[in-house]
């Protein structure tokens, strides 16, 4: 189930998040550039059948609601993928949703949240169940290198996204050898 860029806003949302409970074989939902607001993100997330293993949800104007979508997604204990991706969530609202992210996720995009340091820490304590992350655009520098560069080695990554954030050089060339060390490429500096 896909709808990107139809120009919804809340109504929609509560509409659709109205006849989700009936969609019980959903395995994939993909929301973009539709800005449904705290209210229609959160009754979506919470109307979300059991089995669903994708969701994309870009960009919905959902600050607010951080909190209350943690909570409504801990119970999607088949969810592989999930991005996020597009909300200004910042370190406090990705901490948020990472403590309450299931088990299950092995794919997580987190692209253009805000998130610096503070957010890599937390991400990095996810290490052992991801596979795939991507977090480009957003607020990484040093401090955020050295957090990656010391818990890559023992992560069960396999693809990484770092694009657009404020890497040094030497930051960007000693992330690429530790994952080159690890027999890997990266999709972006």
């Amino acid at each position: 189930l896909a709808y990107r860029h139809v120009g919804w806003g809340a109504a929609e949302a509560l509409q659709l998040a109205s006849v989700l409970p009936e969609f019980v074989k959903l395995k994939s939902l993909v929301l973009m550039g539709n800005v449904i607001g705290s209210e229609g993100l959160l009754a979506v997330v919470q109307n979300l059948p059991a089995g669903l293993e994708q969701i994309t949800i870009r960009g919905s104007g959902g600050e607010q609601a951080v909190d209350d979508v943690a909570v409504a997604l801990s119970r999607l204990t088949h969810l592989r993928m999930l991005d996020l991706s597009r909300h200004s969530w910042k370190d406090e609202g990705i901490c948020t949703l990472l403590s309450q992210m299931p088990k299950s996720v092995r794919h997580l995009e987190l692209a253009e949240v805000g998130i610096t340091e503070v957010g890599v820490a937390s991400i990095v304590g996810r290490f052992h169940q991801l596979h795939k992350l991507w977090i480009p655009w957003n607020l990484l520098s040093g401090k955020a290198a050295d957090l990656l560069i010391d818990a890559l080695p023992g992560s069960t990554l396999e693809r990484l996204h770092l694009g657009c954030n404020q890497f040094s050089d030497n930051d960007n060339e000693r992330l690429r050898r530790t994952w080159a060390s690890m027999g890997r490429n990266m999709d972006c500096p």
